[in-house]
């Protein structure tokens, strides 16, 4: 039962682990601590318990909605706005003791949302019984929105750490415009849920392009932040 346990709680963690180090490694300028890394990623985790609390709140006002709006208030509001917001506000706290570059903000913000999907899908697994095939699924899916909406975030959130004029709040409102995207794809009987095959490379691309802009941004101005 036990061997069962671990092997299963590592096939959730492991695409999560996956992504992250993929960004860790290509930190090189100046890598983050591990150990806060490892941090971070725990709390993550922690965030879906008041995103669960926040989202079975907000779903009493689904059958509010005209049907057509369901799918949209479901996918933007009770996911989107909910999950996203946190981490935003988890990050933006702690950015100022954590953070000594630009691109620090997407490393930190993926640990984040990379914890957080890690739980998700524990939670999920277990409501099939322990089914593997939807870890698998999930893999390939769930956990790579959260790292592309969080990366998006992230980026923001560098920005803002440097430059005190910024607030992040732009990246905010790209990660929940395409986390909510995202799921009004899988919410909605109108789309074909394949589209979200299409969605997640461009979102890779985009945050890979991201990530490359913050590391100039790093080098070329430096730590000082802008006060």
């Amino acid at each position: 039962m036990l061997t069962y346990l671990g092997l299963y709680l590592g096939l959730a963690a492991l695409p999560s682990i996956v992504l992250l180090s993929y960004f860790f490694r290509r930190d090189n300028l100046k890598p983050e601590p591990k150990a806060v890394v490892t941090k971070i990623f725990i709390f993550g985790c922690l965030t879906i318990i008041p995103a669960a609390i926040l989202e079975g709140i907000l779903m009493k006002g689904y059958g509010f909605f005209p049907r057509v709006w369901q799918p949209v208030y479901h996918a933007f509001v009770v996911a989107a706005l909910v999950e996203e917001g946190i981490k935003f506000i988890l990050i933006k706290r702690l950015s100022p003791k954590i953070f000594d570059e630009i691109s620090d903000g997407m490393v930190y913000a993926m640990a984040a949302g990379l914890g957080f999907a890690f739980f998700e899908n524990v939670v999920y697994g277990m409501r099939g019984n322990g089914s593997t095939l939807i870890l698998v699924l999930r893999a390939f899916t769930a956990v790579p929105l959260h790292c592309i909406a969080s990366g998006l975030m992230g980026y923001y959130l560098g920005l803002a750490w440097y430059d005190r004029r910024r607030s992040g709040i732009w990246g905010l409102i790209l990660a929940i415009a395409f986390h909510g995207f995202y799921d009004y794809i899988l919410f909605s009987p109108r789309i074909p849920d394949w589209t979200i095959v299409l969605l997640l490379p461009f979102g890779f691309i985009w945050i890979a392009q991201l990530f490359k802009s913050a590391q100039r941004l790093d080098k070329k101005y430096g730590l000082p932040q802008v006060s």
